[in-house]
């Protein structure tokens, strides 16, 4: 044991001085997310296990006037990771009864939410659901800061509320002064909804400012058909630059979980699209090590409160909601410097 924990610890030291790390980030429309669903333990069990594969993830199509089960999905997938997970949770937005939320998952330990901005479409009416961003930064505050903008595009609509996301990006960077930014979600942005001859009509495409990671030939959809519709789209060249070559893909969790068509579509009628950047880190000098360190390989229980950041026009509100308890270990966390080490 004492060999191991010395090897774990010289790679950690290691990769703490290279002071770069991986994270990655993902988008999931879970179809009309709600009361009924989170009361399906084996569809919830899914969605926890995809959720887990994110430092920061965005969860859309949330259905529910009581406005709980998102709570309740949060609070059940802090019980079954190591990592707390905050969120921030939009208004109910929508023309019609049939409102919707859009929530951002973050593990407190990768990334920190600075603020929040619902899009100013009081007056245009141009959304049937208004993007939702969120301005973010590493948790350590060392990597540049950069904005996510959450949209759930009108597949009515697609062709003009796509072209209207270029104003909703350009108010956050009003707002932040922050031209770096993701602009992520179910775009609807393909088939039938927008035709090949509509592109050129379609600002958030020709502007120059903006590069699509998935192209047109991408499936998110777990249905029969192949339609492009949820996409990644960044503005700003520091953000391009770290977004990991060749990480922007969809994550078919019908295959990776050995799911047949009818518990896949409990799930959802898309896949989660997911990308991952790198970080780099605080530039010090790595922290010195015993030759003989005491660590103890105990198991540790801690109750969390988890404080759930909402947005109202008066700015960014922080409430304690919710508690769960999660397992912590310190040879857990060694382990896993040991293989962030060999990957880097």
């Amino acid at each position: 044991m004492t060999w191991s924990i010395l090897f774990a610890l010289s790679f950690s030291t290691a990769a703490a001085a290279v002071g770069v790390e991986r994270s990655r980030i993902g988008a999931f429309n879970i179809e009309v997310f709600g009361i009924s669903k989170i009361s399906k333990p084996a569809v919830v069990d899914i969605i926890v296990a995809i959720l887990q594969r994110y430092d920061l993830v965005l969860v859309q199509e949330i259905r529910d006037k009581s406005e709980t089960a998102i709570y309740d999905l949060l609070a059940v997938l802090n019980n079954a990771t190591n990592d707390a997970y905050n969120a921030t949770i939009s208004e109910r937005l929508g023309r019609t009864n049939s409102k919707e939320q859009y929530a951002f998952f973050y593990r407190t330990a990768t990334w920190k939410v600075l603020d929040t901005l619902h899009h100013n479409d009081s007056e245009s009416d141009l959304f049937e659901r208004e993007p939702y961003a969120i301005l973010v930064q590493d948790a350590d505050e060392c990597s540049p800061q950069f904005s996510l903008i959450a949209a759930h595009i009108s597949p009515s609509d697609a062709v003009a509320e796509l072209t209207h996301l270029v104003a909703a990006y350009n108010e956050t960077v009003s707002q932040w002064n922050v031209t770096d930014s993701l602009l992520l979600g179910d775009f609807n942005a393909g088939c039938s909804y927008v035709p090949k001859k509509a592109w050129d009509q379609i600002a958030l495409w020709t502007d120059e400012r903006f590069t699509w990671l998935l192209d047109n030939s991408v499936d998110t959809t777990v249905a029969a058909s192949s339609c492009p519709y949820d996409r990644f789209v960044v503005a700003g060249s520091a953000l391009l630059s770290s977004v990991i070559n060749g990480s922007a893909n969809v994550f078919r969790f019908d295959s990776e979980y050995n799911l047949t068509i009818d518990e896949a579509d409990d799930v959802s009628d898309h896949y989660p699209i997911e990308l991952d950047l790198r970080l780099v880190g605080c530039k010090t000098q790595p922290p010195s090590v015993s030759a003989h360190p005491t660590v103890s390989t105990a198991t540790a229980t801690a109750t969390v409160d988890l404080e759930i950041i909402t947005s109202t026009s008066g700015g960014i509100n922080t409430t304690t909601r919710s508690s769960a308890a999660y397992l912590g270990s310190n040879s857990f966390a060694l382990i896993l410097a040991v293989g962030l080490a060999f990957f880097y």
